[in-house]
Formats: C-alpha cells, structure tokens, sequence
C-alpha cells in the first residue's frame, strides 16, 4: 500500500527543510493530522508571589539611607575640594577667564570630538577677543563667585553653614550690583544656571552640587532668586524681626540700582509703579509672619489704598483678610468655652 507521501510525492530536500507540523497541513487529504500544540498549564506557569516583609522592607529602607548618607558625604567632600580654585578664580578677571578657557576647551571641544587645531583656532582669535572684553571676564569672576555660594548651598547642613551661605550670598550681591555698570548691559553668563555653564560642568558642580531637596538658588544674576532661595529662609525660620527688615530694604535698593543702570525713564517708571508696591507687600507679609502683626497689618492696608489699580491689589486683600481671620481663628475662644 502506497504512503501519502508515495502517492504524493515530495523532492526529498523539501521535505527535510519543512517542519512535519506544516507539510501534513499542505497535503491533501492531510488535515487534522497535524500534531496539536501542547496546552500550557496555567498552574504551573505561576510563579508564586514573594512579598517583602515588614521586617525585610525596615532593612532595604535602612540600606538605602545609609547609601544615600555616604553619598552625600563623598559629595560635600569632593564639593569642598572645588572651593579653594573657585575662590581663586573669583579673584580676579583673568583667573576667571583662565578657568573659563580650561573649561571651554574640554566641554566644547574635547567631549565633542574637535580637535587641538580648532580649539587652537579658537583661542587665539575669538578667545582673544574675549579676554579683553570686560563686561566677559567680570560676568566669570562673578559666576564663580557665585559658584562658591551654590557649593555652601549644596553642603549647607549644620546652622553655622546656613549663615556662611546668607553671609555670602548678602556679599556677593554687593558686589553684583556694584559691578554692574562694566557689564554695559551684557549679562548673558549671569541670567541662567551657573550649573549651566561649561565652568560647572567641567568641574561636575552640575552633578554634585544640586541640592535634590529644599530650596536653592542658581541664577547668579537674579535678585529675586538670591534673596528668596539663599537669604530670607534662614531670617523667616529665625523671626529675626531686625534682618528681615535690612534684608528687604537691600532687596529693594538691588532691584532699583539694576533698573535705574539702564537708564529707561519709562522702564524705571513702571518698576516703581508695579514692581516696588509688590517688594513691600512681601516685606510686610513677612514681618507679620515674623509676629510683627500690628505694625505689619497696617502696612499692608496703606499698600492697598496707594495702589488701588494695582494688578495684584484684589489678592492683597484676599490674602490679608485670609491671614487676618486666621489669626482671629486661633486667637478668639468657640463660642461656649473659656479664654485661656
């Protein structure tokens, strides 16, 4: 008796290259003898749950701080070793551009495959440029001046190094505003991150001196910043009634130095007419919150009168009311129960 496969024959090399599952399927008179797959059985395919007990979960957190710890401290340590040059090259222009230059040649040239010739190229003509340029150089003595902050900053853990930081930070604006007038307007290394810059990122101050919690400044050339991430925090935890009131009055007088420099009427006018009456209202709100609540109270009600189309007037009010009454909350007993 003839096979399926004699009655219909098939070339031997085809037959070895077809899977037998596939040539049963092709030949006629063959359907429904090709092998069924196996069924999986869906019980032995589970793999049974391992969840981490109470205990187990206590010791991976435990572990995890500890990692998180001895991280933190090879940071602080490697930052430290960085404020030594940094302070150097706040020195002066020309260790500023020294730095700079260093750092220009690895990030920009270096790390993207351009060769010595190029960078060569580079700093004898534009670099050179540069160097004589001072509104340049200043803006580098004073990112790695503030560089220095942003390191103290990141460190920043016991009280001591909290005051080192606002001590700092209340000088170098000092000295921002006071350089202002050789920056001819020109502040293009000054109005973003410092942890930007390829100064930053040649020393790695990109990785290792961002704070992952609280707040933090890293604007050097923003007032505003510096004052609400590096200086009023420590003053607001403190109450300390006396340097919150110098701290405003210098913020104030900062931000209309930087205005009046640019020697605008109308922009000057409109910083007076909008930006001022917006720098008091923060002053009073923190002297009120620093327990200065009567004094500060009536501050805040003359803003409102003088400003009454002010942009901002509707939620002054809103907010004053709201803090108001919240202190009234606290302070008068529910009706039915006696004053303390």
């Amino acid at each position: 008796m003839l096979s399926r496969t004699q009655f219909y024959p098939v070339p031997k090399s085809l037959a070895a290259a077809i899977p037998l599952a596939l040539l049963l399927s092709i030949l006629p008179g063959t359907a429904g003898l090709a092998p069924r797959a196996a069924t999986a059985d869906p019980a032995a395919m589970e793999t049974p749950s391992k969840p981490l007990s109470s205990e187990a979960t206590q010791k991976l957190l435990e572990q995890l701080e500890e990692i998180d710890e001895a991280l933190q401290e090879k940071r602080k340590a490697y930052n430290t070793g960085l404020l030594p040059r940094l302070r150097e090259a706040a020195a002066n222009d020309d260790k500023a551009f020294a730095l700079w230059l260093e750092a220009t040649r690895e990030i920009d040239y270096e790390v993207q495959g351009r060769s010595a010739t190029e960078f060569s190229d580079f700093r004898n003509g534009k670099g050179k440029e540069l160097r004589t340029t001072a509104s340049f150089t200043n803006q580098l003595r004073l990112q790695c001046r503030f560089l220095t902050l942003v390191i103290l900053q990141a460190n920043a853990q016991t009280e001591e190094d909290r005051l080192e930081v606002v001590n700092g930070a209340a000088a170098y604006l000092e000295d921002y505003v006071a350089s202002a007038k050789k920056l001819d307007g020109r502040q293009e290394e000054l109005r973003r991150s410092a942890l930007d810059s390829v100064i930053a990122r040649h020393l790695k101050l990109d990785i290792s001196a961002r704070r992952s919690k609280g707040s933090a400044a890293y604007n050097p050339g923003s007032i505003s910043e510096i004052y609400q991430q590096m200086i009023l925090p420590y003053y607001r935890e403190k109450k300390a009634v006396a340097a919150i009131n110098a701290a405003w009055n210098k913020r104030i007088a900062h931000e209309t130095a930087m205005v009046e420099l640019l020697k605008v009427p109308e922009q000057l006018e409109t910083f007076q007419k909008d930006r001022v009456p917006e720098l008091k209202w923060g002053h009073a709100r923190d002297l009120f919150e620093a327990g200065q609540e009567e004094p500060a109270a009536a501050a805040m009600v003359a803003i409102i009168k003088g400003n009454l189309a002010h942009r901002s007037t509707p939620g002054w009010i809103g907010e004053l009311a709201g803090i108001v009454g919240k202190q009234d909350a606290v302070t008068t007993p529910a009706a039915g129960t006696a004053a303390p």
